[in-house]
């Protein structure tokens, strides 16, 4: 049988309700840097504009030394300027590693101890960690604000017991041979040692009397000698 066709007039319209509507894609909302990533910022920031001022005043002088003593002259300042750079670099290194490994000395190991951190960061980087919002250096430093009606004092906790433990181990390790440092950047070693800190102060006491009792029964190390 023939179909029958619709007049022209006559096409099929689906209802409005059934038309499809354009997708309108919402705008991602940006994440928010973590405290970390800020401070990091806010060095990388600093350190290009102390750049930007050590090659203005180093131009200056190179140009003042070219003028008054010709370009041989000047010449010999941009050598010395820059082996005098390239050292104070290379000290900041060996400065920076100093202090990490007096810190973990004193029992403040510089991934887990936040105050231990704070003075690392401080010196390699030039930004204080306790000024930076959403740090635990900035929030502790709040607490202690609010707590003491807003006379400054010093934030970070006492750790007295938490510390001992910590240089006890720093000092075995040493005792057997073992690089502190690298021990104690291992991700799990920087866990358990934060475990240390989180140590309530009476659980701590307890332990540090027993780490005490082995330095002592040892000759200021946790283990037999072999």
């Amino acid at each position: 049988a023939a179909r029958l066709a619709l007049p022209n007039n006559l096409a099929v319209v689906p209802p409005a309700n059934a038309a499809s509507a354009p997708i309108v894609l919402r705008p991602s909302m940006k994440k928010e840097d973590t405290p970390m990533v800020k401070a990091m910022k806010t060095a990388e920031e600093l350190k290009r504009k102390r750049s930007f001022e050590e090659f203005d005043a180093f131009m200056a002088e190179a140009n003042r030394v070219e003028s008054a003593e010709g370009k041989s002259a000047r010449a010999a300042y941009e050598r010395k300027y820059e082996a005098d750079k390239a050292a104070k670099e290379a000290q900041l290194v060996i400065d920076v590693e100093d202090l990490k490994r007096d810190l973990l000395d004193r029992g403040m190991d510089p991934i887990a101890d936040m105050d231990a951190e704070r003075q690392v960061f401080l010196l390699e980087h030039g930004v204080d960690l306790e000024k930076i919002s959403g740090t635990p250096q900035n929030e502790a430093m709040a607490r202690a604000f609010m707590k003491n009606r807003g006379k400054k004092v010093d934030a970070g906790p006492k750790l007295v017991d938490q510390r001992y433990i910590v240089s006890c181990q720093v000092a075995d390790l040493k005792a057997r041979g073992v690089d502190p440092l690298v021990h104690f950047s291992d991700p799990d070693v920087a866990e358990k040692t934060r475990g240390i800190y989180k140590m309530e102060d009476r659980q701590a006491s307890r332990a540090a009397a027993q780490y005490r009792e082995l330095m002592e029964r040892y000759g200021g190390r946790l283990t037999e000698p072999r």
